[in-house]
């Protein structure tokens, strides 16, 4: 049987590759005649770049940028020749910061505009940006400040970082944008639909994730409202009810209008970009897998991308989770044929990250006996 263990990584306990190789081992275990392909995968947010460097032949490059409070710390991309993936989230994400750090009103994407130049810098001149993981609020105007935008006070000066400086906005100056990027193609990948402002808005539905308390959501969506009129009348680009504008505090309105990005959904892309379709031909089955699987899964997480390639390939396709919801019937529509908790018994949440590597290679063991019983019964 040919086998190909395409994953996503389970937050904060295994990485992509790391989930392929338990499960992976587990099955050899049993059965080391199986042939076993692993292809890390992502959704186009944290760990995108990551996955993308041994299946394009690419390198990692490490630059020195400012975090999200502006700290100077080191970020990592991916390039291969003139095609950059930047995950804003290693510059200007939430893993950057504690948990008593994070507050929307100070954190910046300036460390990802950065992370931008660097790559033009380098020759890059197709660049796909990852918007998930982000620890800001400020429509990107930090990124636009670093690409040589000037945002301006009503005195003429320049605005400070995060929302408490977007608040102090008056006016938009582009003429110093760098004259390399509008030669190049920029692509917003992202899975989410939300609009800049509004009860679907960038601030409403994400800014809690990011440190904001109940009563500064609609304080925060007033900034943003406010720069999105401020941002079309200086770009004259229609950017802030487009879909995905919304994305990672309203970077998605920033990279369509400053840079005339194009959205990109963010699983298909990475599927694309990694060759997926040409990787599963002749599979006998697919293994997928995320750490949680419930209905919203179904809104461009990455098993359910794959599972829409495996139903149009017609290959089974399994996943295996660290948890799930008790009803997946919408799940399973979409071309997933089991879902397998690698759960084995009552246990805390910590007790199953400190141990996710042996559940997975247990979950390998599971598939092989599953897959056993269907050949028996087949005979």
């Amino acid at each position: 049987m040919k086998i190909l263990i395409a994953s996503d990584s389970f937050k904060g306990s295994a990485s992509s590759l790391e989930v392929a190789d338990s499960i992976s081992a587990g099955m050899k275990s049993l059965r080391p005649d199986l042939e076993v392909l692993r292809l890390p995968v992502a959704d186009g947010g944290e760990g995108t770049s990551e996955v993308l460097v041994e299946a394009l032949g690419a390198k990692r490059v490490s630059v020195n940028v400012h975090d999200p409070l502006g700290r100077e710390i080191r970020a990592d991309y991916t390039l291969r020749g003139n095609l950059a993936v930047i995950d804003m989230a290693a510059a200007s994400g939430l893993v950057l910061l504690s948990t008593d750090e994070l507050d929307p009103y100070k954190a910046s994407t300036y460390g990802t505009g950065e992370m931008i130049l660097d790559a033009v810098s380098k020759g890059a001149t197709e660049i796909y940006i990852g918007l998930g993981g982000s620890a800001t609020n400020d429509g990107g105007i930090g990124m636009a400040q670093a690409l040589g935008v000037r945002a301006l006070t009503e005195a003429g000066t320049n605005i400070g970082p995060g929302a408490a400086g977007l608040a102090e906005l008056h006016s938009l100056d582009l003429s110093g944008l760098d004259s390399r990027l509008k030669k190049l193609k920029f692509y917003a990948v992202c899975d989410v639909t939300n609009p800049l402002s509004g009860p679907d808005g960038a601030a409403y539905v994400y800014a809690r994730q990011k440190g904001a308390k109940a009563d500064q959501l609609a304080d925060l969506d007033r900034i943003l409202q406010r720069y999105g009129q401020i941002l079309e009348q200086s770009s004259g680009r229609k950017v802030v009810d487009l879909s995905g504008a919304g994305a990672a505090g309203g970077m998605g309105a920033a990279l369509f209008a400053f840079l005339g990005a194009e959205a990109k959904n963010g699983i298909n892309t990475v599927l694309d970009l990694l060759s997926f379709d040409e990787h599963a031909e002749g599979a006998d089955l697919l293994i997928t897998g995320e750490g949680k699987m419930d209905n919203s899964s179904l809104s461009g997480k990455t098993a359910i991308g794959i599972a829409r390639r495996a139903k149009k390939l017609g290959i089974p396709l399994i996943a295996v989770v660290g948890s799930c919801e008790l009803n997946l019937d919408s799940v399973y529509t979409e071309g997933i044929d089991l879902v397998l908790p690698i759960v084995n018994g009552p246990m805390s949440l910590e007790k199953a990250l400190e141990n996710v590597g042996p559940l997975l290679f247990e979950s390998g063991k599971r598939i092989v006996r599953i897959l056993e019983l269907c050949n028996r019964r087949a005979r």
